[in-house]
C-alpha cells in the first residue's frame, strides 16, 4: 500500500489549523487509507497555535508537530518538514484554507494518469491585492522569466504533491539562503501544473518591502546574468565613453574658444555616479549571499517534537531531523 505525508508549516493559524487538520486526515483517509502521516511545522507563532497543535497531537496519533525555536520563515519551515516526511508521495501545503486539502485527490489522479513525478498548483486567475500588486507581479515574473533560464511558472501555489523520487532529489540542495520553489525547478523530472483555485481570508503578512526582499533573493539564488549585463553595460559606457573623449578633444582643438558645457559635465558625473553605485549594489548582493553560506549556519533549530517520536530524532548538532 502507498504511504502518504503532509506537510504545512503553521503561523499564528490558530483560527484554521483544526479545520485544516480534519480535512486533511479525511482526504488522505479517502486516498491512502490509514497510511498516512501529517507533519506540522510551528514557525514561531505567537498565538495560541502551539497549545491547539498539543491537543490535536494528543488526539490524532497522525500528526507530528516540528516546533521551531524562532520564526525562520515560509519556506525554511517547509523544508524542515520535508527533511522528516517518510511516505512514498509527500503533499506539500499551506494551513492556511486558502489552497483546499481536498487538491490531493485530484493532484494524486492527475500524476497517475500522466505518470509525472510532481504535480503542483497554479492559481486559474490571480486575484489577491490591489492593481499596483497585480501589475508589479506580472512584470516582476517578466523580468524573472527573462533573468532565469529555468521554467519558473508563476502565480504557483503551495499545494505540490510529490513521489519520493522527486523529493529526494530536491533535498540534496544544501543552501541556506534559498528559494523552495527554485529548488523545485531546478531538480527537473516530470512535472505537471494545475489549474486550482485559491481562495483568500486575510490580508497577506507580506509586507512591500519583504515582497522586494523575496524578489531579490529569487534572482540572486538562481541566475548570474545580473552580473554579466553589468559587465557588458560597463564595456559598453567604456567604449562610449572612449568615443566621447576623442570627440570632445577634437572639437576642443578645431575650436578653441568654445565655453565648456558644465549642463553635461554635471549630466555625465550623475549617470555614471548612479551606475556604478548601481553596480557595486549588485555585487553586493552576491557576495552578502556568499558571505552566509560560507558560515554554514543550520538552516532551523527544533526546539521541542510534539506527538509520535518514531518519526525521527534531531541528529547532534545539524538541528534538522533525520531518520
Amino acid at each position: 500500500m502507498n504511504t502518504l505525508s503532509i506537510v504545512t508549516s503553521v503561523f499564528n493559524s490558530e483560527r484554521t489549523i483544526q479545520e485544516f487538520v480534519k480535512r486533511a486526515c479525511a482526504t488522505a483517509e479517502k486516498n491512502f487509507r490509514h497510511h498516512f502521516e501529517i507533519i506540522i511545522v510551528n514557525d514561531g507563532s505567537a498565538d495560541q497555535t502551539l497549545s491547539i497543535l498539543r491537543s490535536i497531537c494528543a488526539r490524532n496519533q497522525k500528526c507530528l508537530v516540528l516546533n521551531l525555536s524562532r520564526n525562520f520563515g515560509h519556506h525554511a519551515a517547509l523544508l524542515c518538514g520535508l527533511e522528516q516526511a517518510k511516505g512514498e508521495y509527500v503533499f506539500l501545503i499551506d494551513s492556511d484554507l486558502e489552497e483546499a486539502p481536498e487538491l490531493l485527490s485530484e493532484f494524486f489522479r492527475e500524476m497517475k494518469i500522466k505518470n509525472a513525478d510532481t504535480v503542483y498548483g497554479v492559481q486559474k486567475g490571480r486575484r489577491k491585492g490591489d492593481l499596483f500588486e497585480r501589475i508589479s507581479g506580472a512584470v516582476f515574473y517578466r523580468i524573472f522569466g527573462w533573468l532565469c533560464p529555468l521554467r519558473y511558472e508563476a502565480n504557483q501555489l503551495t499545494a505540490r504533491l510529490m513521489r519520493r523520487c522527486y523529493l529526494t532529489e530536491i533535498l540534496k540542495y544544501r543552501e541556506n539562503q534559498f528559494d523552495l520553489w527554485g529548488f523545485f525547478s531546478l531538480a527537473g523530472f516530470k512535472q505537471i501544473p494545475f489549474a486550482s483555485v485559491k481562495t483568500h481570508k486575510k490580508s497577506s503578512t507580506y509586507t512591500l518591502g519583504k515582497k522586494i526582499s523575496m524578489a531579490c533573493a529569487m534572482i540572486i539564488s538562481l541566475s548570474e546574468k545580473p552580473l554579466v549585463f553589468i559587465f557588458l553595460f560597463g564595456l559598453a559606457v567604456t567604449f562610449l565613453s572612449c568615443g566621447v573623449v576623442v570627440y570632445l578633444v577634437t572639437r576642443r582643438l578645431l575650436v578653441p574658444d568654445m565655453p565648456l558645457g558644465y549642463a553635461t559635465i554635471a549630466s555625465s558625473i550623475w549617470l555614471i555616479g548612479g551606475i556604478v553605485i548601481l553596480s557595486i549594489g549588485t555585487v553586493g548582493l552576491y557576495l552578502s549571499k556568499v558571505f552566509l553560506e560560507v558560515k554554514k549556519r543550520p538552516r532551523y533549530h527544533i526546539s521541542e517534537i510534539i506527538g509520535c517520536l518514531k518519526a525521527g530524532k534531531v541528529k547532534e548538532g545539524a538541528n534538522r531531523l533525520v531518520s
